[in-house]
């Protein structure tokens, strides 16, 4: 079972790519979404404090990122997509024979 923690350090990671795909410290985000000092974005990122909405909006607009892309779980249904391709190739069998 998925817990509300799961789910806070899934956003966490996904922020913590996003922000490398930046080229961003946790100190630049910091300062970008108006914290304080950086351990917020550390204690965010590891899944130990919880984001607000508003705080992600922020991440969103910096990264160009939709809202939705850090609270779904799209990479893990397109790699059980690809696994399931693999698997029915292997039985001989193509999508339309599903």
């Amino acid at each position: 079972m998925i817990t509300t923690n799961d789910i806070y350090k899934k956003i966490g990671q996904k922020i913590k790519v996003v922000r490398g795909e930046m080229g961003m410290s946790q100190k630049d985000l910091a300062e970008k979404v108006d914290f304080s000092s950086s351990t917020a974005i550390s204690l965010i990122e590891s899944g130990a404090r919880n984001i607000s909405i508003d705080v992600l909006q922020k991440i969103s607009e910096l990264s160009g990122k939709r809202i939705n892309y850090f609270l779904s779980d799209e990479e893990k249904k397109s790699i059980h997509k690809e696994e399931s391709r693999i698997a029915m190739r292997g039985k001989g069998l193509n999508e339309e024979q599903e």
